[in-house]
């Protein structure tokens, strides 16, 4: 490689300012970026609009030689400032919907680089739309994922963290114990790094199917149960900051039942969870609504599914809550459980017919499947007689 240069863009805010009744601009999510013949040394850094974005280049072309193009979805920016040779400034043009978008940088015509769900737009009452950067039917094949240590062992319950940087799941080698492990990888093009076991968190050796808060500071969780099919109680955990352990776990007494509670899904808000409860006698998912994060959960009601939706699959929503991945017997009942995926118009809706995601089968049983905060990745587990294996699906914005 001959001199690189280092391009930094910097993407003002143009709709800042607007009236008190227009959309507002309300963050850049930090998250990696996917190239195309555009090499990416670094990822969005900051929020609150200061992000930054560094892309390494391995020639010697200089900024002011490349025609520049750039987009949020759809929307091509044609305010494109090239102060200097590094650097170039991006405004946000004033008027832009109210919702997600994905932001694409084309240099030349084949240096590309896009960041799937980089700026969000709030609805004036402050709501904020959340897509998916990844229809469910383009994940493409899922292959196994490798985590120091974990060959051969009964892993569970996948859960990656909003950075993308951490995997949460629990291990039960011990039928009458389950704990809850962690492993981290440098960026989404990196592999995990050595798992290792947490603390024991609810007092009783007995953790599972973890879930982490969108900042990172709270990690909600099962435990209280010892073997298999015991009840347990939804816990959360939580943090000072992303650096330090969970501590000070409490129970969520709003929201368990004399039976199973497992499988938390929280909304990015943490407004809104989604678990699995047998309060009833069947274990099927449930869902409780609060109007803060300092108050309780109101009274859990059962998720609205369809009538072929299966007991006891692990349900994991989209963030904005439209969308649902859940695990259920294949149709020809010879190859375990298959991944499906379900919709509905609005959260205050019932989910309608689902959809096989076959390219996701493996020769084994897919259960509790899992999605990041971008929708750009799908974990899950492949169910086995000797162990379980990690798998992940990518988007093809990755």
């Amino acid at each position: 490689m001959n001199r690189a240069s280092c391009l930094l863009l910097c993407l003002a805010c143009g709709a800042c300012g607007a009236g008190a009744n227009d959309p507002q601009l309300e963050r850049f999510t930090p998250g990696s970026v996917s190239s195309d013949a555009l090499p990416v040394v670094a990822t969005i850094q900051g929020a609150h609009l200061e992000p930054s974005l560094s892309i390494q280049l391995d020639d010697d072309s200089q900024a002011t030689d490349w025609p520049v193009r750039a987009s949020l979805g759809t929307v091509p920016l044609s305010q494109l400032q090239l102060s200097s040779e590094t650097e170039l400034r991006v405004t946000v043009p004033k008027g832009l919907a109210p919702g997600v978008y994905d932001f694409e940088l084309q240099l030349g015509p084949a240096r590309r680089a896009t960041l799937p769900g980089a700026l969000r737009i709030s609805a004036p009452d402050g709501s904020t739309p959340v897509a998916s950067a990844c229809a469910a039917t383009a994940f493409g094949e899922a292959k196994p994922v490798a985590i120091a240590g974990m060959a051969g062992r009964y892993i569970w319950s996948p859960a990656l963290s909003a950075d993308f940087r951490t995997l949460y799941f629990a291990v039960t080698d011990n039928p009458a114990l389950a704990e809850i492990w962690s492993a981290t990888r440098p960026d989404r093009g990196s592999s995990f790094g050595t798992a290792a076991a947490l603390p024991d968190l609810s007092g009783t050796t007995d953790n599972s199917t973890p879930f982490p808060s969108a900042d990172g500071l709270s990690l909600y969780f099962a435990g209280g149960g010892v073997g298999l099919g015991a009840p347990r109680d939804l816990y959360v955990a939580t943090r000072a900051d992303a650096d330090a352990p969970f501590t000070s776990a409490r129970t969520l007494p709003e929201l368990n039942s004399a039976s199973m509670e497992q499988l938390p899904w929280l909304s990015p808000d943490e407004l809104t969870i989604v678990f699995l409860s047998q309060r009833d006698g069947s274990l099927r998912p449930w869902t409780a609504t609060r109007g803060s994060r300092s108050a309780s959960f109101e009274v859990p009601t059962p998720l609205p599914l369809d009538a072929s939706f299966g007991p006891g699959g692990r349900t994991f929503l989209t963030p904005d809550g439209l969308g649902l991945y859940y695990s259920l017997p294949s149709e020809s009942f010879l190859n375990g459980s298959d991944i499906w995926y379900t919709t509905r118009p609005n959260v205050n809706s019932g989910f309608g017919a689902s959809t096989n995601l076959w390219q996701l089968s493996t020769a084994q049983s897919e259960v509790h499947v899992a999605l990041s905060a971008d929708g750009a990745e799908l974990f899950f587990i492949s169910q086995g007689s000797f162990g379980n294996s990690l798998f992940r699906a990518k988007c093809s914005a990755l």
